[in-house]
Formats: C-alpha cells, sequence, structure tokens
C-alpha cells in the first residue's frame, strides 16, 4: 500500500471510531434515563391518592433535563419511554393504541415546550439569570402540564379509564402533580446535579467539596432544621390539618437567602417529598377533590416562590461577588502594575510577570516564551513548587512555530489560547515530546504585543489537575499582558536611553578634554603674545617718550606729530593687550578677585579725577553724585575703577555736548553705580550687541569713534564676577548704564 492508501484508511477508521464512541454515548444517555423514569415513575406510587392520580409526579422533570442538556435529538428518546410506560409496566389500565396516542402527545408537548424554550426564548439550562428562571417556571411548570393534562385526560377519558364526569378534576390534580413534579426536581438537576457531573467528568476523578469541619458542621445543622420543618409543618395537625406548614418555610427563607437558588433547589426537593410522603401516609386512598388540589396548589406554591426568591438572591449575588471580583482584579492590576513599572531591568520585569501571574491566578507554573531570530525559547519561569518539572531554557525552531496546521503557531498566536486537554491537541512529535516532557495537563495562553510587534507569549500551566479557565480569568490575563508590554517597553526603552547617555557622556568628557586643551593652548598662546608684543611694545613707548622730551635735540613740528601719534597708539594698542588678556582670563576661570571694604567717594572721585581732563577737552561737564547713605562697599578696588572707568570713557567718547553724570546710591542691599549721558542714544535693535566681545554698532559711528569693543563686554564679565551685573536704559535723549553690585560678607 502507498503512503496515501495508508493515510486514507487511518482516516476512515478514526471517523469510525468517532461514530461508534458518539453512538455508545447516546445509547448509555438513553439507558440512563429510560431506568431513571421507570425508576422515579415506580417511586411516584408513594405520593399517589388514587388511580393515575399523586400529589407530585417528578418523572416528567427528566423530559426537560434531557432535551435542555443534550439537545433536541433525544425527542424519540421520551416517546420510547412513555411508550414503555403505558404498554409493559403494570398496571396495565389503557388500551395500547390509546397508550400509542399518549406517548406520542407527551414527545409532542414537550419536545414543543423544549424547542420554544431552547430556540426562542434561549434559555441558559444551568438557570444562571432570573429571567431563564421566571420563563422555566412559567413554560415547563405552567403552561406545559397543563396543556398536555387537558389533552391526555382527555385521551384516557375516551379509552374508558376516566369517566367524563370526573374529567375536569383529573385534569386539575394531573397538571398540578406533573406541575410539582417538574419544579421540584428538574432545578435542583439543571443547577446541581448536572454542573457536578460535569466536573466530575471533566477531572475524571471524584471529588468532595473541600470544605472545613465547621462549614460542614453549618451545612448539617441547617439541613436537620429543614427536616424537622418539613415534620413540624406537615407531621404535626389538629383536626386533621397542617395547621404549620408555616414552620417549613422559615428554614428553606434561611438557605435560599443564604445560599441562593442551589439552595432553594434542595430546599424545595426535601420538603415536597417530606410533604408528599406524609400527606400520602395520613390520606386514605382513593382521595380526590378540591380538599386534594389545594394541598397540592400549596405544594407548587412554595416551590414555584423559592425557585423565584432563589433566582432574585443568586442573581444579586453574582452582581455582589461580580463587583468583588473586579475590585480584586483592578486591585491585582494595580498591584501588578506598580511592581512592574519599579522595575528597569528587563529580566526583572519578566521575573516579576511570571511569579505575580502564577501566583494570583493559582496555577502550576507561569512561563515567558519569547521570538528570537532562529527559534522561540522561554526565557523566564516561575513554578509553584520545586517539584513541578521546569521549562526554562526549552524551545522550539522557527518552522515549527510558524506551521498553520498547529495551534501553537504564531499565526495563531495573537488571539487568547486554551486548552482543556493539551496533550490531546493535534501537534508535531517535537512538541508532543515536549509537553510529555513538562508534564502540561491544561494551558491558556496570551500575547504580549509591544507597539503591535510579537515579542512573546505569557503561558499558565497545570501539571496536577485538568482546568478551564474562564472568560474573566482570560480577559485579567490580556490585561496583565498588557501592563507587562508597556513595562518591557519602558525598561528596554531605558536601557536604550542608558546606554545612550554613556556614550553621550564619553563624548562630552572626550569634547570637554578637547577643550580644555585647547583652552590651555589657548591660554599660552596668549601668554607667549602677551610677552612677544609687551616687549617691543615698551621699547617703543620708552623710546618714544624719551624724544618727546628733545633731550638730544629739537624736533620739527612734523617729527614731533609722528611721535605723539605712535605714542598714542602704542599706549592703545598695549591697553588693547591687557583687555584681551584681562577676558581670556575671565573665560578660563582663573581671574580672581581681592573682596575688601573701600571708600566709595575715594574710588568714584579718582575715576572722576581721571576722566575730568579727558571730558573738559571734548566741551562736556563731569558731575558726581554720591548718595548719603552711601559710604563703602565690598568689591574688588581695582576692578571696580576699571569697571567706572570703561563706563564713564564710552559715555565721553559718544556725547556731543551736554553732561556725563555718574550717580551712586543704595537700592535695597545692592548698590548702584549709574553712568548717563546725554549722549545720541542707542536703538533697542543694537542693545543686544553692546555687552558681546568685538562688537560695535553698525553704523556711522564706526567711522567716526575708535575702539575695540572689548570694554562694555570686559565690564560685563567683571561685573557678573562680583556676582552682579549692568543693565542699560536709553532713549534718544541720552542713555544710562547702571552698575548694580550686591553686598556679600568679607
Amino acid at each position: 500500500m502507498t503512503d496515501r492508501q495508508v493515510k486514507e484508511q487511518k482516516v476512515r477508521s478514526s471517523r469510525l471510531t468517532r461514530r461508534l464512541v458518539a453512538s455508545a454515548r447516546s445509547i448509555a444517555i438513553v439507558g440512563v434515563y429510560t431506568l431513571s423514569w421507570l425508576a422515579l415513575d415506580r417511586a411516584s406510587l408513594i405520593f399517589e391518592t388514587a388511580p393515575e392520580v399523586s400529589l407530585f409526579y417528578p418523572p416528567p422533570a427528566l423530559n426537560f433535563v434531557l432535551l435542555q442538556v443534550f439537545g433536541l435529538r433525544y425527542l424519540p428518546a421520551l416517546f420510547l419511554t412513555s411508550l414503555i410506560d403505558v404498554w409493559f409496566v403494570p398496571p396495565i389500565n389503557i388500551p395500547w393504541f390509546y397508550g400509542l396516542i399518549y406517548a406520542l402527545l407527551t414527545a409532542g408537548v414537550y419536545g414543543g415546550a423544549n424547542v420554544f424554550l431552547s430556540r426562542c426564548l434561549r434559555i441558559d439550562p444551568s438557570l444562571n439569570r432570573f429571567r431563564d428562571v421566571l420563563r422555566f417556571v412559567l413554560i415547563a411548570t405552567l403552561i406545559t402540564p397543563l396543556v398536555l393534562a387537558v389533552l391526555a385526560v382527555a385521551n384516557l377519558a375516551i379509552a374508558g379509564t376516566v369517566s367524563w364526569s370526573d374529567w375536569k378534576i383529573y385534569t386539575l390534580h394531573f397538571w398540578i402533580g406533573d406541575s410539582i413534579g417538574i419544579a421540584s426536581l428538574a432545578p435542583f438537576l439543571l443547577v446541581c446535579v448536572v454542573p457536578w457531573l460535569r466536573s466530575v467528568i471533566s477531572q475524571r476523578r471524584f471529588r468532595l467539596p473541600d470544605l472545613t469541619l465547621r462549614v460542614w458542621l453549618e451545612r448539617t445543622a441547617e439541613a436537620s432544621a429543614l427536616l424537622l420543618g418539613i415534620w413540624v409543618g406537615f407531621g404535626i395537625r389538629i383536626n386533621g390539618n397542617p395547621s404549620f406548614a408555616y414552620v417549613s418555610f422559615l428554614p428553606m427563607l434561611w438557605l435560599t437567602v443564604r445560599y441562593g437558588l442551589p439552595a432553594a433547589t434542595i430546599s424545595i426537593l426535601m420538603i415536597n417529598s417530606g410533604f408528599g410522603y406524609i400527606e400520602s401516609l395520613q390520606s386514605q386512598a382513593p382521595q380526590l377533590g378540591f380538599d386534594l388540589a389545594k394541598v397540592q396548589f400549596y405544594m407548587l406554591t412554595i416551590s414555584q416562590t423559592a425557585l423565584l426568591l432563589g433566582a432574585i438572591i443568586t442573581r444579586r449575588m453574582q452582581v455582589y461577588h461580580c463587583i468583588q471580583q473586579k475590585a480584586r482584579q483592578e486591585e491585582l492590576l494595580h498591584h501588578i502594575s506598580r511592581s512592574l513599572n519599579s522595575q528597569l531591568e528587563p529580566d526583572r520585569v519578566l521575573q516579576e510577570i511570571v511569579r505575580l501571574t502564577g501566583e494570583n491566578l493559582k496555577v502550576d507554573r507561569a512561563v515567558i516564551w519569547q521570538i528570537g531570530a532562529e527559534k522561540v525559547e522561554v526565557v523566564e519561569e516561575w513554578r509553584v513548587t520545586p517539584q513541578v518539572c521546569s521549562m526554562l531554557g526549552g524551545s522550539l525552531p522557527l518552522s515549527e512555530w510558524f506551521d498553520r496546521t498547529d495551534p501553537d503557531a504564531d499565526v495563531w498566536q495573537h488571539e487568547p489560547f486554551q486548552a482543556f486537554n493539551y496533550a490531546d491537541c493535534f501537534r508535531s512529535q517535537t512538541r508532543s515530546d515536549l509537553i510529555k516532557q513538562s508534564q502540561t495537563l491544561s494551558i491558556v495562553r496570551v500575547p504580549i504585543l509591544i507597539h503591535n510587534k510579537f515579542y512573546g507569549t505569557l503561558s499558565l500551566h497545570t501539571t496536577t489537575v485538568h482546568r478551564t479557565f474562564s472568560p474573566d480569568e482570560i480577559r485579567l490575563l490580556e490585561q496583565i499582558s498588557e501592563n507587562a508590554a508597556i513595562a518591557l517597553h519602558n525598561a528596554h526603552s531605558y536601557q536604550n536611553l542608558e546606554q545612550l547617555v554613556h556614550k553621550r557622556t564619553q563624548a562630552f568628557e572626550e569634547q570637554q578634554l578637547i577643550a580644555e586643551a585647547a583652552n590651555c593652548a589657548k591660554s599660552e598662546f596668549l601668554a607667549n603674545m602677551s610677552h612677544e608684543l609687551r616687549t617691543p611694545l615698551t621699547s617703543i613707548l620708552g623710546f618714544s617718550s624719551v624724544l618727546l622730551k628733545q633731550l638730544f635735540g629739537s624736533l620739527t613740528d612734523k617729527q614731533r606729530q609722528y611721535l605723539e601719534t605712535i605714542s598714542a597708539s602704542g599706549h592703545h594698542l598695549l591697553s588693547l593687550i591687557n583687555e584681551i588678556l584681562d577676558l581670556a582670563r575671565i573665560e578660563a576661570g582663573r581671574e580672581e578677585l581681592e573682596l575688601e571694604t573701600i571708600s566709595v567717594t575715594e574710588v568714584c572721585q579718582s575715576c572722576s579725577d581721571l576722566m575730568q581732563e579727558r571730558a573738559a577737552d571734548r566741551g562736556l561737564e563731569l558731575i558726581l553724585i554720591l548718595g548719603l547713605d552711601v559710604t563703602t562697599c565690598i568689591a574688588d578696588k581695582r576692578r571696580l575703577k576699571q569697571i567706572l572707568v570703561n563706563l564713564l570713557s564710552n559715555a565721553i567718547k559718544f556725547t556731543e555736548s551736554g553732561s556725563v553724570t555718574l550717580r551712586v546710591s543704595q537700592s535695597g542691599d545692592d548698590i548702584e553705580f549709574a553712568v548717563s549721558d546725554t549722549g545720541i542714544g542707542i536703538s533697542p535693535s543694537d542693545q543686544a550687541l553692546l555687552f558681546q566681545p568685538f562688537q560695535q554698532i553698525d553704523s556711522k559711528l564706526d567711522r567716526n569713534y575708535e575702539g575695540t569693543g572689548l570694554g562694555l563686554a570686559l565690564s560685563q564679565k567683571l561685573a557678573q564676577l562680583h556676582g552682579g551685573e549692568i543693565t542699560l536704559r536709553s532713549s534718544t535723549e541720552g542713555s544710562c548704564f547702571t552698575l548694580r553690585l550686591p553686598q556679600p560678607p568679607l
């Protein structure tokens, strides 16, 4: 046989096996249903008060349970069971033809009711919602039994089993008996038994509820109180009537209010069973009529009231638990987010993710798969105990990770995935071996997407029991994954930023070394140039001064003019060299002030005397105004004189007529030296250039006034060394430069 033929044979064999298993399962369900139905039918004889009349009749409850839980395809089982009951189970009180009609009526009415409930009203068989309970009470416990009672009793009357004169009373008893049976047993099976059986089947083992001794004692006491209430309520009679029936309500209400619908269904079954048994013992058959109907209506009222009350309580409990769960989830997310954001190392973030997720969702193992260049591997892991098998370092090749036929493939990993039995999922041999080695039973997994880019997955595993994760748990896991993605992004960003800062710091340090070397070279150059320039300049100034004194003979007017020009240019060049050196020392941070207490009057008078002759040569009046409250100040005397001389020199230079005033005043803790003139003023656009080195106002003034543009820049630097500043206020009527000096302690 070829490989293709072998594969086709395996596929056919697999299909046949699945069909056989499905058929065996259906036969088992029908068999269990039929035996249970017949057993309940025989047990209901205990509650029989007349032929075909019982206080309550539980078998119809199985009809609803079968169709609601397993589907409408089991509708023929209702017909078959009813047929067996009327044809083969004694006593046989109905001809075979009318028995066939009864079986058809039973299947048709209950089948139609379940179709209406399931497909039209879309009722949830677990009865988790109040509207589902209300619809079940109306349709299943009232309308459906009434329709069947009318048709079935009419069929019995036609068959001659029941007389037409008793048709109404039999219809009433038939209807209420079936209603009580459905209300007593069906909710108990749907709410309590079916979910428990599903849990046992899914876990593949029987487990008792994990309750403490105190809880067991409480439940036992509550059940005993309910039994005692039933006996007191229906067993103790006055004049043949159960005068204390209300006593049975008290434990039922207590259980319903405390535990909700599940406790209500158990209470209803126990109360109706106990009441029916006690009533059947104390009643003499045959018993028919409205007295019996009143008892049945009482039982039905108890059942329906408890069901609706239990549904309301359960709904409120669900809302309360939902709010509590949301609060716990929000608190958990806040705690996880705070813990993750406090970590700035990616490895630490991964450790916190698996630890917090595994501890709070109570799983056996939490792992993070990260996609790499060539493989996908487990980069972080948390285990509840060391005995849980480790997956850290496990990996799969990318070729297998991207296999679309594999439910673990990357194409499926952008959505949450869970498997109750992970080993049953179809996958490659490599992954099957990994699952076997890791002992994984159940899994839930969500993707970690950083800026919509697939980073990896966060997977939770159970290794001891199978588990189905609820939608709320999966949503919580998705939110944890989103927080984890943000924390990982922040950690990677911080790591990249730290590396960038380190590189920039290294580059800055290298540039700083280069700048310091350049600054040293500049300082050395200026020192050398100062020496090289001052040496010949001193000779020029000395010889020009000697020649101007005419010690070696008289000079002509032309010679004197040339020598005076040489001397003035030399002094100007010497001043320029000194200013450049001062500015260089200040910028290099090597200028130190010699602060001392000096006389303001002495310094200002000295500067005024020095500039008096120059002001007189230009026909200007030099005015000195000293405040009475200003006597001394703390400053470097030489540098303060240098600043004031520069300001006075500039004012005299740029003032054609009028006066130049030096005004000294006290302003708070500062002393202000204001030099004002009546000169040409400075436009606002040019004021920004004044305190920059080698900058002069770009106008015709450059051609009329000499200068290097260093005086104001150097003065501002010296003022800043004192902790002060020079400000300017100018208009067309003149300018005012103000030196503000704070007064620090010596």
